[in-house]
């Protein structure tokens, strides 16, 4: 009863580092992927930073395209403008893009209705859910598909063909039609063909996208792109931030539960200590009859490490099965209050592995001082003694 007593103790503290480590790591995971996706990380963003050497136009896209272990490079063209729907009476403002179609798939940007507009297609737009809302459509925002907008477009002097024009440049009521509908509901957006904006006389852009063949290249594309004169900035820097904050995290959530497997190999200790003077003469009697130091060595560290051994199995084994109930129950509440379901708890097997061992290891070193006093245990003046 003692030794199952004490095999519980392990189990506790092991589970509970089992367990916290777990929603470190889980919490860790779940806000990495709102970050970016896995294809994220092959993605380097290029704002025009220097407005001498960075001017981002075709002659900066030719140069990016030369580097080695480059896929893709795409320009991106932000514009201020204001839409308008004559029919519903209704103006906003939000944000032009001009991207070719290549760029939903690269930006990981999918459609929820309707489809993308042709590379040629001057008259046709991708709207967002937000600016469709914003024009009145907030019960279908299918009802804008095909619908015909006016828009007006500022073109900054810095992004236009030189000219005499000073200041910046406004062409009114374009006429464009909605053929898409982006699931992004955060800020006004309208996507439009880079032919449109070529035609307009738009030669800088504001940002490149580049996408490289594999993301073990990226440091080095990094340093080559900078050497020409631009900035970049990469997902994977947001990332590793993040991941050394929650390694603090873990480290703390850890130590809390070190605190009861700390509790736990006392207890251990305590038992094997308690167990060699219960049977002090079975040790005499024992060597008495020609058992080898080594043999009454291995019989005491046997049974710490068998104590360490089933603990950390079943320990790790409850914290896994304690912390999937509670993902089960998070789940179960994320769906009755119709949000998206989420896995605050994670656990990677390597945890697994390390926990069973860090308690085989602990009932090692626990059993290292009752198995040296078994071994120094004199059978003559131990019989005397009984």
């Amino acid at each position: 009863m003692r030794s199952l007593l004490t095999v519980g103790g392990v189990v506790i503290g092991v589970a509970a580092i089992v367990f916290l480590v777990s929603l470190g790591f889980g919490l860790e995971r779940l806000v990495t992927s709102q970050v970016a996706n896995f294809s994220a990380f092959t993605l380097i963003d290029i704002p025009a930073a220097n407005p001498v050497s960075g001017k981002i136009n075709a002659d900066a896209v030719a140069r990016i395209e030369k580097i080695p272990h480059i896929k893709v490079v795409e320009r991106i063209v932000d514009l201020a403008g204001r839409v308008r729907i004559e029919s519903q009476n209704s103006t906003t403002e939000t944000v032009v893009v001009g991207v070719r179609p290549t760029y939903f798939d690269l930006a990981s940007i999918p459609l929820s209705s309707g489809k993308l507009f042709e590379a040629g297609a001057k008259n046709q737009a991708v709207v967002n859910e937000a600016l469709v809302k914003l024009l009145g459509y907030d019960q279908d925002v299918t009802a804008i598909l095909n619908q015909p907008l006016l828009v007006d477009i500022i073109l900054p002097k810095s992004m236009r063909a030189s000219d005499t024009i000073e200041g910046p440049l406004v062409k009114e009521k374009i006429a464009i039609t909605v053929v898409g509908i982006t699931a992004e509901s955060q800020n006004p957006s309208m996507y439009v063909a880079q032919s449109l904006t070529d035609e307009l006389g738009i030669i800088n852009s504001s940002s490149m996208k580049a996408q490289v063949d594999d993301k073990n290249f990226v440091p080095d594309i990094r340093k080559q792109i900078e050497n020409s004169g631009f900035a970049t900035e990469y997902v994977g820097d947001t990332v590793d931030q993040i991941t050394q904050v929650f390694t603090i995290f873990r480290l703390v959530l850890g130590g809390f539960g070190m605190i009861a497997l700390v509790v736990a190999a006392i207890g251990t200790f305590n038992t094997l200590t308690i167990s060699l003077i219960e049977r002090i003469r079975e040790v005499s009697l024992l060597k008495m009859m020609g058992m080898k130091r080594g043999d009454v060595f291995k019989l005491f560290i046997g049974e710490s490490i068998t104590i360490g051994s089933l603990g950390g199995i079943l320990g790790a084994a409850s914290g896994l099965g304690i912390g999937a109930a509670a993902n089960k129950i998070v789940t179960t509440i994320a769906t009755k209050a119709n949000s998206d379901a989420v896995q605050i708890f994670y656990t990677p097997i390597d945890l697994m592995f390390y926990m069973v061992s860090g308690s085989i290891v602990v009932g090692f070193v626990t059993g290292l001082y009752p198995s040296y006093k078994a071994i120094k245990t004199n059978p003559l003046e131990a019989l005397r003694y009984e």
